[in-house]
């Protein structure tokens, strides 16, 4: 187990009775930086910004910020529209959407599930795993470039810490990229609502379940 995942897990960290006079203030927030939350929304804001401005000069003109929630979680062996709404951290309705719009553009399919004749899977059709690899390589092509400005070992470092700190505040030790922890955090109500903004998700029919494709 990481040092880090140790210390996160140590029972003086997780219950204040063991440091009653110095609980931390907003007053013992670093000055020369911005709040973890911040960094961590800001980088993914730019993150998402560098992974998708090439995309319709590389043939993808009809793909939309909010699609990148589902290619982000999809994976390549199908995937049940409730476990991809799960790892997306989506409401059931908001990645049902999504996901239509994806099938009529041509970038995912549904198939039937041979486990259960009621359920359907989704996969990328051969044009969504074509967009799923393009954009595999424009992660490392910005991985790279961050590498560049921050230098290589603190680069490396800062990404194996977070990867440590996430795998001790979830208990997850998965590295595969669609893997995101559930049941949802409580900032996914924010995601929703910041996804119906963005991308015009505001049918009246939101809160229905989709039964037949789950």
């Amino acid at each position: 187990m990481p040092p880090i995942a140790r210390m996160l897990r140590s029972p003086k960290l997780r219950s204040p009775k063991y440091y009653p006079c110095i609980m931390a203030t907003s007053r013992d927030l670093p000055a020369d930086r911005l709040a973890v939350g911040q960094l961590l929304v800001r980088l993914l804001r730019q993150f998402r910004a560098e992974l998708f401005e090439p995309a319709a000069g590389h043939g993808y003109p009809d793909l939309r910020e909010p699609h990148l929630h589902i290619f982000g979680n999809l994976g390549v062996d199908g995937i049940r529209l409730t476990d991809l709404a799960a790892r997306a951290q989506l409401s059931l309705a908001t990645a049902s959407e999504l996901v239509s719009d994806l099938q009529e553009l041509g970038y995912l399919e549904r198939r039937a599930d041979g486990t259960d004749k009621r359920a359907k899977l989704i996969f990328p059709t051969p044009r969504g795993r074509q967009a799923l690899d393009d954009a595999g390589d424009r992660v490392a092509q910005i991985e790279e470039h961050w590498s560049q400005i921050a230098g290589p070992e603190r680069f490396a470092g800062t990404c194996r810490t977070l990867q440590d700190l996430l795998d001790a505040l979830t208990g997850s030790t998965d590295r595969g990229a669609t893997q995101l922890p559930t049941p949802p955090s409580r900032e996914a109500p924010l995601l929703h609502d910041q996804l119906k903004t963005d991308s015009g998700l505001t049918r009246s029919g939101e809160s229905q379940q989709c039964d037949r494709t789950s």
